[in-house]
């Protein structure tokens, strides 16, 4: 199972009535890339999604080092197929998400009975990405329709929702810090503005204020998911410390999962119940389950690994020596650093796993990430 599957099911492990229900007349999408075996694995929420059309779409791209731009793309994919059965409203924003470091596209769609709501489809790094179009943006003058941040905590987080005009200032009010500006994007056409805010993902953001061009506050939208973080979960064996000043740690979260904590924050997962530890979403058997975090990487791999290496895009290699757990759970544990300034999905790179005899016994190959055509360019 990759990083991005493993966090997948923590996510939907731990769904409550905050979460986005799946779309009018059409089921939510999650799409997961399987590289080691060279396909692409979907799974939808309830439901089985019609076939993705290719349709044009046209998009408004912001961040980097220019403004907003507009063109005509043309995807074939799970993204036009998102699109195709919701059609936009106005363009579609193309947003950088700080979680994920990863494009991710925001639009408005209307149901049927002509609601309108909110769209989004968010890319994962690793590979993958998912999808919802069941967010009613209502009638409130600023309405906070979602954030970035999930499980385990990213190092940012972008919040996000839609306002009326006179909108000219947003800034989110933290309680433990300085108040943070956002910025506000206007594709064309769309029946309101988007906004969105970044923050460090430990910042206790209580609320969004926004702003008139006379300085006049008109509008206050709570943070509606600051108080319902679901509580850590309680532990189910003995820590183990590991290289890097990692730990890792068995617990009930709901479910029972292998967590990986630095520093007291946790970064990296694996859920263990049922079938799930070291397989992927399609059920097939994996022979390691990678977390990388620059500069650390870490996770599991199979039991008969005593020495697992990060093969690099330029053939350089980081290794790591292997433990066994201490759950019998029937794995082995792993953790190192790297020197890797860049991104190594987006360069690619493989894990290879070697026996007590030094004999080669698995490879999993990750090859280079290459950017959707939508992004401008951008991963």
């Amino acid at each position: 199972m990759t990083d991005l599957e493993s966090r997948l099911r923590d996510t939907l492990s731990h769904a409550s009535e905050l979460a986005p229900r799946a779309p009018h007349g059409l089921p939510g999408r999650i799409a997961a890339g399987s590289r080691r075996r060279g396909r692409r694995t979907r799974a939808l929420v309830m439901g089985v999604a019609a076939a993705a059309l290719a349709v044009p779409i046209a998009l408004t791209s912001t961040g980097g080092t220019g403004g907003d731009r507009t063109g005509a793309v043309v995807e074939d994919d799970f993204y036009t197929g998102m699109m195709s059965d919701n059609p936009p409203v106005g363009d579609v924003q193309v947003l950088d998400n700080p979680s994920e470091k990863r494009s991710m596209l925001l639009w408005f769609a209307r149901r049927p009975e002509g609601e309108l709501v909110l769209c989004e489809i968010t890319r994962s790094r690793g590979g993958g990405g998912s999808g919802t179009c069941d967010r009613p943006v209502g009638d409130d003058d600023a309405t906070m329709m979602g954030e970035t941040g999930g499980r385990p905590e990213p190092d940012a987080v972008m919040y996000y929702g839609t306002v009326k005009e006179p909108a000219a200032r947003i800034k989110a009010v933290t309680e433990d810090g300085p108040d943070v500006d956002g910025r506000l994007h206007r594709p064309a056409g769309a029946p309101r503005a988007i906004w969105t805010v970044t923050v460090p993902a430990t910042a206790d953001v209580a609320s969004f204020e926004f702003f008139d061009s006379a300085g006049a506050r008109f509008a206050v939208a709570p943070n509606i998911y600051r108080d319902h973080r679901p509580p850590r979960g309680e532990r189910a064996g003995d820590p183990v410390p590991m290289p890097g000043g990692l730990t890792a740690e068995l617990v009930r979260d709901p479910a029972k999962t292998l967590l990986w904590t630095l520093a007291g924050r946790d970064v990296g997962s694996h859920v263990v119940d049922g079938d799930h530890l070291m397989t992927d979403l399609g059920g097939g058997r994996m022979p390691v389950e990678l977390v990388e975090r620059a500069p650390g990487w870490f996770g599991i791999a199979d039991r008969r690994t005593v020495r697992v290496d990060l093969v690099f895009a330029d053939g350089s290699t980081a290794s790591a020596a292997t433990r066994p757990d201490p759950w019998q759970l029937g794995i082995r544990l792993f953790a190192g650093t790297h020197e890797r300034t860049g991104d190594i999905y987006l360069e690619g790179f493989e894990v290879v796993g070697y026996d007590a005899a030094g004999r080669e016994i698995w490879r999993d190959p990750h090859p280079a990430e290459k950017p959707p055509s939508w992004s401008g360019g951008r991963p």
